[in-house]
């Protein structure tokens, strides 16, 4: 059995368990690699007449005599199922170094049968086995759920996973693994979504077995040699241009697959042939595990002329606010209010220092600098009330653009500046039950989500996590850990209990709702009650729970509290982003 490890994985998805049983060797000697284990249990367990995407169809998941042990082009898997795509046995392999790293656990090939009630991913780790809940996991994308699956696993494993399209069963949706690496053909991602199977986590160890290592090795060598010596003459296309190489080929024999085979050339094949692409885009080849070929593409998309636009267009606006230093008005003369901004020092601090990152240009790090310093701790967190955005924005993201362009020393200045906010946030914080941080004055949510990134940025630059768990009451505060007991975002979370009579020209006109979007949030008492115009549309569904210190309506005729906010609802965007990734 060498070459092999011996074990096939049996998970039975209907049951929830899993059972390692030992590799027939005869079956292993007369159905050849990954793909002939992949036929011989499809033919001895599926019912050619089965529904693809039904419990009966089986997936399986199988490596070969040579995978992982670094021969040349050896670094593969088969996924092996009926295809819904074609109705026939189809087989999609992928490389990468996750075939390597499957063949490492100790096992061959994975057997998936029946369909999981709930989603799952399957965690093999050296030879231990276990479906864990991947409810987390469902609707995101294949990059988002490696990464999570790696945070929550082990940083060195791989993963093999599904995005939407496997998800919602799309006919042609692949197998996605080390992100970039796809089992592509004939809908595989499909079967596997059916069975609400997310991903696969590999994690490994020790050396495929060898009958003699010391010939293998030679042998090896010798194969090596003679394609060095090869290429050398004459460049492998598959090196110089990828898999995209075959693209001129293809078009003159008439052959290229073009809208599902309907014709065999493509209008336009000349901006998408393998040269064109080497030549515009490549930066680095990449390769699998053991190979020499090198057929992956590190490539890079710039557009210098719109880049330079752009740059210019920044430069243009970053001397118009260093020459008119300060804050304009933007509101009408007749207005009631002006908007004060004294935090205008931070968006220059800003732009100064993406300059200097964009440019090296020394002027441009002193002047980021000299704002910083303007900029300080100028912010509305230690105070009870303030003027109409007399601190907006709400959040200073300019000394977190600044810290990593900095010295030691002044990287504790912009450290200590954050600090202070959230410490002065943290002493209001205990003057309530909820150990919410901000004053409720109008737009309460855009503070409570400014006060959220403050603490998100503030312990990405220093990895001092102190203030982690007053992060996670401000958070959940928004999610319904409120006297309310309700959401502040609309349509979240899905049939729960959230902002429906939201006071915006959307809801009013046509009924319908805006997902996700923030509501301003409650507001003190004395500031509801001093309001002109303002007239609730039905009775307060919160009368039982409403108090006169803070006030919060889901009505449209409270336009105070229950506006949405798109500036609050920004900040959301980077809180829900940081925890997505925890």
């Amino acid at each position: 059995m060498n070459g092999w490890r011996g074990n096939i994985l049996w998970v039975n998805l209907n049951e929830g368990t899993v059972e390692s049983k030992p590799l027939d060797p005869q079956v292993a000697k007369d159905y050849i690699g990954g793909r002939g284990l992949g036929i011989y249990y499809l033919n001895e367990l599926v019912d050619p007449q089965c529904d693809p995407l039904s419990p009966d169809n089986v997936l399986v998941m199988a490596t070969g005599p040579l995978t992982g042990t670094g021969a040349p082009t050896g670094a593969r898997y088969m996924v092996m199922t009926k295809s819904p795509l074609s109705g026939a046995i189809t087989c999609s392999n992928s490389g990468g170094m996750f075939p390597t790293e499957f063949k490492r656990t100790g096992y061959d090939a994975i057997i998936f049968t029946g369909r999981s009630a709930t989603p799952v991913y399957l965690y093999l780790d050296h030879e231990k086995a276990e479906l864990r809940g991947a409810d987390h996991l469902w609707g995101k994308d294949t990059h988002q759920t490696t990464e999570l699956l790696l945070a929550e696993t082990d940083a060195k494993a791989r993963v093999a996973c599904i995005g939407p399209a496997g998800e919602k069963r799309v006919l042609f949706a692949a197998i996605m693994n080390d992100k970039h690496r796809a089992a592509g053909r004939s809908g595989v991602g499909a079967v596997m979504g059916s069975k609400n199977l997310k991903a696969v986590v590999v994690k490994g160890k020790g050396r495929i077995p060898l009958a003699d290592p010391d010939r293998f090795k030679t042998f090896n060598k010798q194969i090596l040699d003679t394609f060095q010596e090869g290429v050398k003459v004459t460049p492998l296309g598959l090196t110089v241009n990828g898999t995209a190489g075959v693209v001129m080929v293809t078009q003159n024999f008439g052959v290229l697959p073009t809208k599902n085979w309907q014709q065999g050339t493509f209008d336009g094949w000349e901006k998408i042939h393998g040269e064109e692409l080497t030549r515009r885009f490549l930066k680095k080849n990449s390769a699998c595990y053991g190979c020499p070929i090198g057929c992956g593409r590190k490539t890079r998309v710039d557009d210098p002329h719109f880049a330079g636009q752009c740059l210019k267009e920044a430069v243009t606006l970053y001397e118009l606010g260093k020459r008119k230093e300060g804050f304009q008005q933007g509101n009408s003369f007749g207005a009631p209010y002006r908007y004060g901004e004294e935090t205008w020092a931070d968006d220059m601090e800003w732009g100064a220092a993406e300059l200097y990152k964009t440019t090296g240009e020394k002027p441009y790090l002193e002047d980021a600098i000299r704002y910083a310093r303007m900029a300080g701790t100028v912010s509305w967190m230690p105070y009870d009330t303030a003027r109409h955005y007399q601190y907006y924005p709400f959040v200073n993201m300019g000394h977190y653009a600044l810290y990593d362009a900095v010295d030691e020393s002044f990287k504790d200045s912009l450290a200590a500046y954050y600090r202070a906010g959230i410490e002065s946030c943290l002493e209001r914080a205990g003057r309530n039950p909820y150990r919410i941080g901000v004053s409720f004055i109008w737009c309460s949510n855009n503070l409570l989500t400014s006060l959220m990134a403050q603490m998100i940025l503030y312990e990405e630059m220093t990895g001092d996590e102190r203030y982690r768990d007053f992060l996670l009451l401000q958070r959940d505060w928004l999610f319904g850990r409120n006297p309310w007991g309700t959401s502040m975002f609309t349509g979240i979370p899905e049939g729960g209990e959230y902002p429906v009579d939201v006071h915006t020209s959307v809801y009013a006109m046509t009924g319908r709702e805006v997902a996700g979007g923030l509501i301003d949030g409650p507001v003190y008492g004395t500031i509801y009650r001093s309001l002109a115009g303002l007239v609730l549309n039905d009775a307060d569904e919160f009368a039982s729970v409403q108090n006169p210190f803070v006030v919060y309506h889901d009505d449209m005729g409270d336009y105070s509290t229950n506006e949405p906010t798109m500036d609050g609802t920004a900040g959301a965007i980077l809180m829900m982003a940081h925890f997505a990734t925890r």
